[in-house]
Formats: C-alpha cells, structure tokens, sequence
C-alpha cells in the first residue's frame, strides 16, 4: 500500500474514531495520546484488522490481553514461567500463538503470517501498544 494512501486512510478514520472514541467514553475528556506517526499507523492497521475485537485499550478485559499498560510489563505463562512484553514477545504471540500462551489465556488467536500482516504493520502496532504504556 503507497504511503500516499495510507496517510488518506489515516486522516479519514482520525476525523471518524476521535469524535466516536470521545463519545463512547462517556465523558468530555479524550485521552491525549502523543502517538508518534509509526503508532498512529499502527493504530489504524489495528482497527482495519480488528484487533478490537478481543484487545482493549481501556485496561478492561476482553478475549485477549488489553493493550493498555501491556508493553513492559512481566506476565506469568501457562507453563508457570514469567516473561517481559517487548516487540519479541508481541511478535512471537502474533506469529505463534500458541508458543508462549498466556497463564488463565481464555481464547486462542489464530496465527497471522507475513502474508497476514506485514513485518512493518505489525511493527507499527507494536509502536501503539508501546504508546499505551
């Protein structure tokens, strides 16, 4: 996808989901999240292949981990042992799902190969998830 494009696609939702994401908040305030060019991409890739659907970015709990907080922090496995969220965990789990599962993991996400995702999108959401912090 050109450069040219995604950058209409990224104006055309920001205009949408910023009015929309306050909305849903039910509040006035919107949260002020300095995201860098890389995350805003990433964060549309996000909704385009609607990552939503199981990760919040509230801190609640969906299907998936919410993404809110989730870079940096150590997670225990199923197999007991603990691992800290960087981009080669958070590309292991998108890649291979099943490789280093989530101790109390409820679903199972199917794995995304680079036909799927392309190594840069999904470098672009982990820049967003590292913007939830």
């Amino acid at each position: 996808m050109s450069s040219k494009h995604r950058l209409a696609r990224l104006v055309a939702a920001t205009a949408v989901m910023v009015p929309l994401g306050a909305a849903a908040c039910g509040n006035d305030e919107a949260v002020d999240l300095d995201l860098s060019a890389a995350a805003q991409r990433g964060q549309l890739t996000a909704a385009d292949m609607g990552c939503q659907g199981c990760h919040t970015t509230s801190g609640d709990g969906g299907v998936g981990p919410s993404w809110d907080g989730l870079y940096g922090s150590t997670i225990t496995l199923s197999d007991g042992s603990e691992v800290t969220v960087d981009d080669a965990y958070i590309i292991t789990s998108v890649r291979e799902p099943n490789a280093q599962k989530r101790e109390g993991q409820r679903g199972a996400m199917g794995a995304y190969d680079e036909k799927r995702i392309s190594d840069e999108e999904l470098a672009e959401i982990i820049e967003y998830i590292k913007a939830l912090r």
